[in-house]
């Protein structure tokens, strides 16, 4: 049995709040906010800014000479967008501490990767528990127990309008994240793929399509290069959605 529970209204508005900061950003990070660092080298001292990926790998930015005024304004521009992320991070922490539902961090740049790509609000909407629990929070409400599961299901409601996709389509899209996504076999042989999973973690991408004569066989997106598993009533699923966030445990 899951019991709900309503967030006080300061709650709900420190939610509210930390939505407008998501919502603000043209594109959501994929690295860590990272740090500033300035290094000596023979020729002089060079800046660079470091950050990870979602699989904890270390990745440079080089920015400039220290003394080259370009290299200045670079470094604001960069500190700015380290505060920024700083402080939606702070939010969504906070949020995670009181109750709210929050993704992990595999999970949570997933999801942007795919927001990044144009895929949301472009014919696909974020369906199955994440989604419920995105919905939980903008009611203001508290689940407990939370029926969750690791998958991030991606519903086809219409044709998906991607302005630009990877070679390789959807996986190649998926393995921008720096997670190591391959394509789930099928039980029955020679099917496509429908499903992609993260090697060594729980964390899989289910592409699905409304199909109302033959469900559950795969059918062709040729936008994103890949294959979806026809779902009976998932038209009635789509027909509204709303706009929202996904918090992060980070």
């Amino acid at each position: 049995m899951i019991r709900l529970k309503t967030f006080d209204l300061s709650l709900r508005t420190t939610y509210a709040q930390a939505k407008e900061l998501a919502l603000a950003q043209q594109d959501v990070p994929l690295l860590t906010a990272g740090s500033v660092q300035v290094e000596k080298r023979a020729a002089g001292q060079f800046v660079y800014r470091y950050r990870y990926d979602a699989a904890g790998k270390r990745g440079a930015e080089y920015l400039g000479a220290q003394s080259d005024e370009r290299t200045k304004a670079k470094v604001e521009r960069v500190r700015q967008e380290i505060r920024d992320q700083e402080a939606l991070a702070a939010c969504s922490q906070s949020l995670r501490k009181i109750g709210f539902y929050s993704a992990d961090n595999s999970t949570v740049v997933t999801v942007a990767s795919l927001f990044n790509a144009g895929i949301f609000g472009k014919g696909a909407v974020l369906v199955g528990t994440h989604a419920f629990g995105v919905i939980l929070n903008e009611l203001g409400v508290f689940a407990s127990p939370f029926p969750l599961t690791e998958d991030v299901d991606v519903a086809r409601a219409r044709r998906i309008e991607i302005a630009a996709l990877p070679d390789g389509g959807l996986l190649a899209l998926l393995k921008q994240t720096g997670l190591p996504f391959h394509e789930v076999p099928r039980l029955k042989r020679g099917e496509p793929a429908t499903s992609f999973k993260v090697r060594g973690r729980k964390l899989k991408v289910d592409l699905l399509v409304a199909a109302d004569r033959i469900p559950y066989r795969p059918i062709r997106v040729p936008e994103l290069g890949a294959y979806a598993t026809g779902l009976p009533f998932l038209a009635y699923l789509l027909e509204d959605s709303v706009m929202s966030i996904l918090l992060s445990i980070a």
